[in-house]
């Protein structure tokens, strides 16, 4: 598909040192075994809200929803193990009348 003009006026540059903040993300590069997919725990967790989220839009549980949505779970570590969860957050674009 084609980019938005609006992330693509954010991202492309003439000058590729400079750049721009248009499409930002985190990224995860190791494994770990918090979970059975290898993922640290607060991503894995995201992505399971997000795709329910996704689910419950596409199926018309929630008619509401529209596509956009972004998750972060926070966990407690100590030493490097779980010792709780700090914060979920769900954000979701939705119709006007909600």
């Amino acid at each position: 598909g084609k980019q938005s003009p609006d992330i693509n006026q954010g991202v492309d540059r003439a000058d590729p040192l400079e750049q721009g903040a248009g499409d930002q993300g985190l990224m995860f590069g190791y494994a770990t075994n918090e979970t059975d997919v290898l993922m640290p725990a607060p991503i894995t967790y995201a992505h399971r809200l997000v795709q329910r989220q996704a689910e419950v839009r596409k199926n018309g549980t929630l008619p509401w929803l529209r596509p956009d949505a972004k998750s972060q779970v926070t966990f407690q570590y100590d030493d490097g193990k779980i010792v709780g969860i700090d914060a979920v957050v769900l954000s979701t674009q939705h119709s006007e009348e909600i």
